[in-house]
């Protein structure tokens, strides 16, 4: 159980870099609540959440085995019943490995090189802590 809330939060805060990165972008938050939903609608109903995906037609049952929703579902509910493989697991991880983090470069994203998995505590003028030695962080990890 304890390993299935750990997978959900550090998806959650990968996505939220998402949602960072757009809000850079974007400058105003009712634009990124808009922009935000538009994604995360399709992706969270196409998804096996709601629905079996044996039950989907074949088009939407492609677009959920490949939808990273569907893998952190997926092995949510494979580690609360005590029945996960690695496979799962690892599916989730890099998805969440995959979303995108703030490169401290103007306009440039890049994926994680390592898993955020808590938020970054903010102190600097553009929102990041950057340490002394110029590294960067992705999430809370020091890359």
């Amino acid at each position: 159980m304890l390993a299935a809330i750990a997978l959900v939060l550090m998806f959650a805060s990968a996505l939220s870099w998402a949602w960072i990165a757009l809000g850079l972008v974007l400058h105003s938050p009712s634009a990124v609540m808009s922009i935000g939903l538009v994604i995360l609608f399709p992706v969270t109903f196409m998804s096996n959440i709601i629905v079996d995906p044996a039950t989907m037609p074949g088009w939407l049952r492609g677009v959920s085995d490949v939808n990273p929703v569907s893998h952190l579902v997926t092995a949510t509910r494979t580690l609360m019943a005590g029945t996960a493989t690695m496979a799962q697991v690892l599916w989730a991880v890099a998805a969440a490995r995959a979303m995108p983090c703030d490169s401290h470069q103007a306009g440039r994203l890049e994926p994680c090189r390592s898993i955020p998995i808590w938020s970054v505590t903010v102190t600097g003028p553009d929102g990041l802590r950057i340490p002394p030695d110029g590294s960067r962080w992705c999430g809370s990890v020091l890359v």
